[in-house]
């Protein structure tokens, strides 16, 4: 047998209710079922996405998954969430009148839904080995806004396609800015 094969259940809360995560595992990758709407329209509600356990960089843009207790989220947002990487090391992340900036530029963000806006927050400055993420739904959730950077050891896996349904499967979106 050239690999194991290992059913993992993790079950973890959203802004917008329970969100339940199966993760199935073979090797370095990882598949997970989005309950919550935290990452529409990227990653919708009961989507399965598939994700790499093996990365040595997280850039801005990835969607990553977070193990919300290293990541020193309220117990309310569950043991593991999908989270968009905004924010990097050594930048400053705010966000006036519904636009996020990064170091005082504006930061161009596609995967906001059309017509959602992000709450304003002020300036932050992200320390080492910390990242800013927040969901691509930004009014349905709970992110850095609320638990503040994240450290690089609460990332465990990059997301980096949607398996099903099949009407959605492909890769995610993605362009490193």
């Amino acid at each position: 047998m050239a690999g194991v094969i290992a059913l993992v259940v993790v079950v973890a809360n959203s802004s917008t209710g329970k969100e339940i995560s199966n993760a199935l595992a073979a090797g370095d990758n990882r598949t997970y079922i989005q309950e919550s709407i935290a990452m529409a329209p990227t990653i919708e509600a009961q989507d399965h996405v598939g994700a790499t356990t093996s990365f040595s960089t997280i850039l801005r843009g990835q969607v990553v998954v977070l193990d919300t207790k290293l990541a020193g989220a309220p117990p309310s947002v569950g043991t593991v969430t999908l989270k968009r990487v905004v924010g990097l090391p050594g930048e400053t992340i705010a966000c006036t009148h519904g636009i996020v900036t990064i170091n005082g530029t504006p930061l161009p963000e596609p995967y906001v839904p059309s017509g959602g806006s992000t709450p304003d927050f002020a300036a932050v400055t992200i320390p080492a080995g910390h990242y800013w993420v927040m969901g691509d739904n930004r009014e349905n959730s709970l992110d850095s806004r609320e638990f503040g950077p994240v450290a690089r050891s609460a990332v465990i896996a990059i997301v980096n396609r949607i398996l099903s349904p099949a009407s959605r499967a492909g890769p995610i979106p993605f362009t490193p800015r």
